[in-house]
């Protein structure tokens, strides 16, 4: 598993690199717009409705059957609990779209809170319950999965048999994933923009049902105990063509939150433009003059008399990184609050047996000031170990 995140690490900086022109360094790659039906960035930041903003009429919205069950962070929002996104109407836009072409593409910008959750659990689903569907994104344990339905004689109304990767590739940490088929039957599941799946789903989508809803997080008409996802979702999109091994790679570049593309040069000013899919009137200047330097990793920040440490402090950026000693397989939960001491966020994390952890907040949107945060590691022994509440000190430069 070390490998294959080290890996993911030299992958991420490597296709980063493709888009330096020389001379500059690019903040981020536009994302892909070209066959675009469906766009989630999870930007509410509140409510029940997470908004369709790929600029693609009618938007096909979707509802949080039970927002309790979930916390808004920024960029993302955490499921917790079992519930289900799901639209109120059939996903006309996306069955004629992808009737017509006959290819498609699931993109997911994920981080799941553990490797245990199956049945498959459902991360993206187009269908009428557990039996029937036109489309899914999934994940069964440590393996990541694709079922489609098409005319294929070998090919059942579920979408089965499910196209996967091999196992290890669902970990606990932010995965870009890409599932696509283009017009003739070829099938590829990326992984962080690294194919790690292909196979042949022959035949074409004209025995799709008009009349199925899209959902997210758990299937239609099932019991919330049974093939529920459960994790943060920082974006989800549905593309009406397969995209290129490229385009896959400028989507992962462009990261899971993209903001305005922006093009810095040292000691001058930058002007963000926006994102076809958004429209946008307003321009901003910025100034950078900084060099950017690699995030440590837990075991660098870390000495041997320290089990927690929160860095940077004060913290002047985006990100809050937690450090924290494990030794054993855990479940980690942080709960920050001001000092009104009303909780801000809880933030989670699943581990496997390893001998330190990390986890991020981000605070793009939060408020400066001081805040506390108490961390609880509850082990997959039953043993509990809480930390005794500390402080962190938010700083924003201007």
């Amino acid at each position: 598993m070390l490998i294959l995140s080290s890996f993911r690490i030299i992958s991420r900086v490597f296709l980063a690199l493709i888009f330096i022109p020389l001379g500059l360094t690019t903040v981020r790659a536009d994302r892909v717009t070209n066959g675009l039906i469906a766009l989630y960035n999870f930007e509410e930041g509140n409510g029940d409705i997470i908004h369709d903003v790929s600029g693609v009429e009618p938007p096909l919205e979707l509802i949080n059957n039970t927002p309790s069950a979930t916390s808004w962070i920024p960029g993302a929002l955490a499921i917790n609990n079992p519930t289900i996104l799901a639209s109120s109407g059939p996903a006309t836009k996306i069955f004629n779209a992808c009737q017509s072409s006959d290819e498609i593409s699931l993109e997911a910008w994920v981080n799941p809170f553990n490797t245990t959750q199956e049945g498959p659990a459902r991360i993206i689903t187009c269908s009428d319950g557990a039996s029937y569907r036109n489309f899914m994104l999934c994940s069964d344990l440590t393996r990541y999965g694709f079922r489609l339905r098409t005319t294929d004689p070998g090919n059942s109304d579920n979408g089965w048999p499910t196209m996967e990767t091999p196992d290890g590739y669902v970990t606990t940490d932010l995965t870009h994933l890409v599932c696509t088929r283009d017009s003739s039957g070829n099938v590829v599941i990326y992984v962080d923009s690294v194919s790690q799946s292909t196979a042949v789903r022959a035949g074409n989508f004209s025995n799709w049902d008009s009349s199925y809803r899209l959902a997210l997080a758990l299937e239609f008409d099932v019991l919330p105990d049974s093939r529920y996802w459960l994790g943060e979702m920082h974006l989800v999109a549905v593309y009406s063509r397969a995209l290129s091994p490229a385009e896959v790679a400028q989507n992962y570049a462009a990261n899971a939150n993209p903001t305005p593309t922006a093009t810095i040069t040292p000691s001058r000013t930058r002007t963000p433009t926006p994102t076809p899919v958004f429209t946008s009137t307003s321009t901003h200047t910025l100034t950078s003059t900084r060099t950017l330097t690699p995030t440590p990793t837990p075991r660098e920040i870390l000495k041997p008399d320290q089990d927690i440490l929160a860095y940077p402090v004060p913290a002047t950026g985006g990100r809050i990184y937690f450090s924290y000693r494990l030794g054993a397989g855990a479940s980690v939960t942080n709960e920050i609050y001001n000092l009104l001491g009303e909780k801000v966020i809880t933030l989670r994390k699943e581990h496997a047996a390893v001998s330190q952890g990390q986890m991020i907040w981000d605070i793009q949107d939060v408020a400066p000031g001081v805040y506390l945060y108490r961390l609880r590691i509850q082990y997959h022994n039953g043993e509990t170990k809480t930390f005794p509440v500390k402080k962190i000190i938010i700083v924003k430069l201007r």
